[in-house]
């Protein structure tokens, strides 16, 4: 029964990159192999050894202080994959020493810091007060609010876990949007421009009053806007398309 080859991921390196790929904000899924014996069966015959026999006092505990750490390792291996591991863990090894715990954390930074600044630069961003209450994604459509049965496409994002992200992605989730003052300002103050610049469908985010990005290529959320206020709201983009061609369909 080898432990550490038990617990020890098949996937190391693949789920290394898909982490690298998300940014580092993606938990990513480890896989381990099956175990090649059975854990019954190892168990009766451990306990099955009749350390009762075992006359000598300072040979006797050490047999059965092993016996017992041993059914602590095949219980933790029936729990990989669970909650209950850590626990387990915890009862056969104790706590992490602060200073082994200092040396995995510098060298996951480093680690961290090495894959990020690979291409030679990173792209850093302040951290806007409000942002671990999510962010408001507003849509323009020609310098305006898209509107559709009364209703504006707007909405907001709320993170989910211990991921402060509020994007989808990330696991983040939509929920309405109530447009105040402040968002209808930024878009009037922003829509003109973004027409003149040839942006005429597009996501404003907007953390705590302030823009912190516009999503021009692929305003994404459309789906969520449709489902959290149940409308369709393709014939308002397509008309809009029309009006930018001059055609019909």
């Amino acid at each position: 029964m080898n432990l550490l080859l038990n617990v020890t991921p098949v996937n190391g390196a693949e789920a290394w990159a898909d982490f690298e790929r998300s940014e580092f904000g993606t938990v990513p899924t480890l896989r381990l192999r099956p175990l090649e014996f059975e854990p019954d069966l190892v168990r009766r015959d451990l306990y099955n050894l009749e350390i009762e026999n075992v006359t000598d006092p300072a040979l006797h505990t050490l047999f059965r202080a092993k016996r017992d750490e041993i059914a602590r390792q095949i219980e933790a291996l029936e729990d990989r994959d669970t909650s209950r591991f850590v626990y387990g863990s915890l009862q056969l090894y104790g706590g992490i020493a602060q200073p082994l715990a200092s040396a995995a954390e510098d060298l996951l930074e480093t680690q961290m810091t090495e894959a990020v600044l690979q291409d030679g630069y990173a792209i850093v961003q302040e951290f806007v007060d409000g942002g671990e209450d999510g962010d408001a994604r507003i849509f323009p459509l020609e310098g305006e609010i898209l509107e559709r049965e009364g209703k504006l496409a707007a909405l907001r994002r709320v993170p989910t876990g211990n991921d402060p992200r509020a994007n989808t992605s990330a696991g983040g989730r939509s929920v309405p949007l109530e447009i105040g003052d402040v968002e209808r300002g930024i878009v009037e103050a922003m829509g003109k421009k973004l027409v003149a610049d040839g942006m005429y469908f597009v996501g404003i985010d907007v953390i705590g009053g302030k823009v912190v990005e516009i999503n021009a290529e692929s305003p994404g959320g459309m789906q969520s806007i449709e489902r959290l206020y149940e409308i369709d709201v393709c014939p308002t983009v397509i008309e809009a398309l029309e009006r930018r061609t001059d055609s019909k369909s």
